[in-house]
């Protein structure tokens, strides 16, 4: 016969610590101490394994990810803040490949690097004008040859 699982009054608030605080499981106990809910340790170390508690788990997870959300405070200078924070935290680490990935995301938040950092000094043209540009550049090539200017037409 299968095990029976219910849930206990104290569910919702070791839930609640352990997301928020991101409390590993070999913690839980000094989380449930903390918390002065009289369980034993043996109570905790069932809980990772039942049902019942890690649907308490994951419905805390949904409602602090959807707090986070809603927080006005965490804006784009959070986001580069917080970024930042784990590059560093990465070459302390010696993590040296994943913190230049991450300075890069940085950058890219920041808006130093990227596809709208370029600019197109063509973009307004028409391609009627555009190929009168072109073709001006190439009269001019012809007149004062030079090894650095190449221009083609676009496809």
């Amino acid at each position: 016969m299968a095990k029976r699982y219910k849930e206990e009054p104290y569910f919702p608030r070791l839930a609640s610590k352990i997301i928020r605080e991101n409390i590993a499981i070999d913690s839980w106990w000094e989380a449930s101490q903390e918390l002065e809910l009289g369980i034993t340790p043996e109570e905790v170390k069932k809980l990772p394994n039942n049902p019942v508690f890690k649907a308490a788990l994951g419905l805390e997870r949904i409602c602090f990810m959807r707090e986070i959300g809603r927080d006005t405070k965490r804006d784009k200078d959070w986001l580069v803040g917080m970024a930042r924070h784990v590059a560093e935290r990465l070459v302390e680490e010696g993590e040296l490949k994943e913190a230049g990935e991450q300075i890069l995301k940085v950058a890219k938040l920041e808006g130093h690097v990227g596809p709208d950092v370029t600019t197109n000094v063509f973009g307004n043209l028409s391609p009627t004008e555009l190929n009168n540009v072109l073709d001006k550049l190439k009269a001019k090539k012809d007149q004062e040859p030079s090894e650095n200017l190449v221009v083609s037409k676009p496809n």
